[in-house]
């Protein structure tokens, strides 16, 4: 587990980069757009940093996606197949979750979705590559024997 904390804080990272980077600024435009030439955009800076923290965090949260199923494949939990034969009920999912996690605009919530469903489709990979361990279970057996003595 302890081997799994750097990739996650880089997943994490990444995650936060990405919708800085991408989203927010897709995000910021569109409302601004919304916003329509007469009006100016009016906004405290802890406004900005709460609506910038909301965004960007669940982003952070969703790229740790890849690691969870990489986890729950390596314990014998899920299998590629199952995730193969769930994608249509996880692609509706992606969007419900967008819609929650993210402002109340169309263009957050179809990068959000957009997003999982390619962490999902790269877990699916992972998950082909990444089998579970197989027990050897004459070693648990010698060391127990071992123990005993």
């Amino acid at each position: 587990v302890l081997t799994l904390l750097p990739i996650s804080l880089v997943l994490f990272a990444g995650g936060v980069l990405f919708a800085y980077y991408t989203v927010f600024r897709f995000a910021a435009g569109f409302l601004l757009m919304v916003a329509g030439e007469g009006l100016s955009a009016m906004i405290s800076v802890s406004r900005y940093v709460s609506f910038l923290l909301a965004f960007l965090l669940p982003f952070g949260f969703i790229f740790q996606l890849p690691l969870v199923i990489l986890f729950l494949t390596r314990a014998g939990i899920i299998s590629a197949q199952l995730l193969v034969k769930n994608r249509k009920y996880v692609i509706l999912a992606t969007f419900i979750i967008g819609a929650i996690l993210t402002p109340p605009d169309v263009v957050s919530q179809v990068f959000m979705a957009g997003t999982m469903i390619i962490l999902y489709e790269v877990s699916i990979l992972t998950a082909r590559l990444v089998k579970r361990k197989p027990v050897d279970y004459d070693d648990d057996l010698v060391q127990a024997d071992r123990t005993t003595e």
